[in-house]
Formats: C-alpha cells, structure tokens, sequence
C-alpha cells in the first residue's frame, strides 16, 4: 500500500517585531522616529497618493524586512532623499 503523499507546508513568515530600533533616528517634521513602528506609523499616515511613490514603496519594504529579520536600519538617506523628492 502506498503511503500518502504528505502536504506541503507553507513556510511561516517571521514574527515581525516593530520595537527595534533604528540604528540613528530620524527628524522627520518636527518628530523624532527611533524605532521600526515610529517609521511604520509615519508612513501608513501618509495621503495615499504619497504611499504609492516608489521610493516611500521601498521604505516600507526595508522596514518590514527589518521587523521580521533583525536587520539594523539606518533610514536617514531613503528618508531624506524621498523628503526631496516629494518638493
């Protein structure tokens, strides 16, 4: 008798930890952003029209990546060059 076929798992993404912080913060109009979530926060508050810009779209993929792996993230560069780009 043959042995059934046994199913596939999905692998499971990592738990994604929002507190970590940010290897420098960041002065983002008039507020200081220290960790992942503060970033997190700033960028979902965004009018939608701003959250499509590619730039802000690759934010938001470093800082997911960062939550879930543990990365350090150091925003200061992507944040101030998309702040230039948004004028």
């Amino acid at each position: 008798m043959a042995r059934p076929t046994p199913k596939k798992r999905r692998a499971r993404s990592p738990k994604r930890d929002w507190s970590r912080p940010l290897a420098k913060p960041i002065e983002v109009e008039g507020h200081e952003l220290r960790t992942l979530h503060d970033v997190r926060a700033y960028l979902l508050k965004l009018p939608p029209e701003r959250q499509l810009n590619r730039s802000w779209q690759t934010m938001v993929t470093d800082i997911t990546t960062a939550a879930e792996h543990g990365n350090m993230l150091d925003l200061t560069v992507p944040f101030m060059l998309a702040k230039a780009l948004r004028h």
